[in-house]
């Protein structure tokens, strides 16, 4: 018995200190973020450094060019690849499929951009900045709008999946301790509000994250009903207008003319009232909140138990 308690107390440490759950902001150190960011930085430089008006400098644009067209390739794949290695889920599925389908569209329009600089002999200073500022117009008006919905979608799925890995500490670590069978720790009133707190953060995890997918459906799967059926259907597609000319739109579902990213939660008793923007992240990151709480509970316990048994 004095073995197995050790080996608790061992369990209850590791499985409270192993988890490192999907943080919102994490994306920003992410190697996604980073090429997006990297990206960005090569076109503005690119786009508005000084003319030299010579032909190593158009060269050295090609090139910077061409690495912003690999950085930004890469970048869709990785984020095809994750989108592929996500369950489905009947709900999210029809835009999943659209999303997929506008990566695909975007990695055939980078391997056209290469297609404008495989010969820099025939471009000039003018030209190579025109081929950047029109592919950076259609990366912002095309490419970043989905790029954001799949940051959304990513990242409510990533803490579902740390909710479950909670869940299932939760009930190991409940089962561990009724092996136990030792009085002190059964009946001891503060592991039992421990592990009642720590389900309830984990309860509250789980609302605030099905409250974060409600939101995603709401702004990014739009609902319409035909004339010629009362069944209601979901928009598969649109296509993103473009600023500039002669590059593609990329299909994807339609955005919510209201916002993209964030909602106003109305007070049914004052309309006029200023209320809070909730956005799809702000309710993933208090979801993460709620598991660091339950995690908070299982070091306690872990505590608790080292001390009863001395």
């Amino acid at each position: 018995m004095k073995k197995y308690s050790i080996f608790l107390i061992i369990a209850l440490f590791t499985f409270s200190l192993a988890v490192k759950p999907v943080l919102a902001d994490d994306t920003s150190s992410s190697t996604v973020q980073k090429a997006l960011d990297s990206t960005k930085q090569f076109l503005d430089d690119l786009i508005t450094s000084k003319d030299e008006n010579s032909g190593n400098d158009v060269t050295l644009r090609v090139q910077t060019f061409g690495k912003i067209i690999d950085l930004s390739e890469a970048e869709a794949k990785d984020f095809e690849f994750k989108l592929l290695a996500v369950d489905k889920d009947g709900k999210t599925d029809v835009w999943k499929k659209a999303a997929l389908k506008g990566f695909d569209q975007a990695i055939a329009f980078f391997e056209s951009q290469k297609d404008l600089i495989s010969d820099p002999n025939s471009l000039d200073l003018d030209g190579i900045k025109k081929i950047a500022q029109d592919f950076k117009s259609w990366r912002d008006a095309n490419y970043l709008p989905l790029v954001n919905q799949v940051q959304d979608f990513l990242l409510i799925k990533q803490e579902a999946s740390g909710i479950q890995t909670g869940q299932a500490r939760l009930q190991k670590i409940t089962s561990d301790l009724n092996a136990l069978k030792q009085s002190a720790i059964v009946n001891s009133s503060d592991i039992k509000k421990s592990l009642d707190s720590s389900k309830e953060s984990l309860n509250q995890a789980v609302d605030l994250n099905s409250q974060a997918t409600s939101l995603f459906i709401k702004d990014y799967m739009v609902m319409t009903t035909p004339k010629t059926s009362s069944t209601e259907s979901v928009s598969t597609s649109t296509d993103v207008s473009s600023s500039t000319t002669n590059t593609p739109a990329i299909s994807i579902l339609v955005i919510s003319s209201s916002t993209a990213t964030s909602t106003a939660i109305s007070s049914s008793a004052d309309v006029s009232a200023t209320v809070p923007i909730i956005s799809i992240k702000d309710l993933v990151k208090s979801s993460l909140s709620k598991v660091k709480d339950a995690y908070q509970g299982f070091i306690d316990i872990s505590n608790l138990v080292r001390k009863l048994l001395g």
